[in-house]
């Protein structure tokens, strides 16, 4: 099921009020209708989407048609029921989703902060540490806010989750493609491969090539709500993003370096 029917089919108030109802158990077409005043053609398409997305299973029942929840949903709300029980669902809870943003961010600043302290000379940040502080700032907003949206989205406030998580990573992503090209080599940040380790030229190709890709899947990502991508479109593109520089950074190591021998393991010819 395309990730895009779940968050559209969710988006709707009458479409969640209509699973809110059918909670209870299954109803007919026109027992829910009674709820809502829509004409009987809007409420249709309210649930073809929820069929769509697999929410909702229709049953014909003489001359009735009669909704219920799909099994999964009913499986989802009885494991909430045990939860509000006390007892273990599978699901974190909305104290975890709070602390969560906060730890990763906590995590974060640390990590940033640790890194020019312990790196190897040769391999510091101090030549590009203002680039440093901005993938801090963005990485930090970024993890602040995804906490806040998994937290208001627990206490039940009315989001568009499947539209702002896109857009605010697309985002993320376009960031870092636009500062990867000014990050210089170390051991922390960066694509990291053995062949851009071993040679400042190898370091940057790929860098600048990341760069543009990250770009394009930043931009992918924040259409995808807007025009309909599938999901799948958006893995890929990830995806390219990030195994692509990889690959180009053996391919620019062995145009440029080469793999023969290191000079100085060559064993000089003797002469008779």
């Amino acid at each position: 099921m395309p990730a895009q029917h779940l968050f559209k089919a969710l988006a709707d108030p009458t479409r969640r009020e209509i699973l809110r109802l059918l909670r209870d158990g299954s109803l007919p077409a026109g027992d829910i209708a009674e709820h809502f005043p829509i004409t009987r053609a809007s409420l249709s398409h309210h649930f073809n989407l929820l069929k769509q997305a697999e929410l909702v299973r229709p049953a014909r029942r003489g001359q009735h048609i009669v909704y219920s929840l799909h099994t999964r949903v009913e499986a989802y709300i009885e494991g909430r029921a045990h939860a509000a029980a006390g007892e273990s669902d599978g699901y974190s809870g909305r104290l975890t989703a709070a602390i969560m943003g906060p730890a990763l961010a906590a995590g974060s600043l640390l990590l940033m902060w640790l890194i020019p302290v312990i790196s190897p000379r040769g391999f510091r940040t101090d030549s590009f540490q203002s680039v440093v502080n901005v993938i801090q700032v963005v990485l930090v907003a970024f993890m602040v806010g995804m906490g806040g949206i998994i937290l208001a989205a627990g206490f039940g406030h009315e989001l568009s989750v499947g539209t702002i998580v896109p857009i605010a990573t697309g985002l993320l992503f376009i960031v870092l493609g636009n500062y990867m090209g000014k990050i210089r080599k170390n051991f922390f940040i960066g694509i990291r491969t053995p062949w851009t380790l071993a040679s400042d030229e190898v370091w940057a190709l790929p860098h600048r090539f990341g760069g543009y890709l990250f770009v394009i899947a930043g931009a992918l990502l924040m259409v995808t709500p807007l025009i309909g991508l599938g999901i799948e479109v958006v893995v890929g593109a990830s995806l390219f993003a990030g195994l692509g520089p990889v690959v180009y950074s053996f391919i620019a190591y062995r145009r440029i370096e080469g793999f023969g021998p290191d000079e100085d393991t060559l064993e000089e010819v003797p002469h008779d």
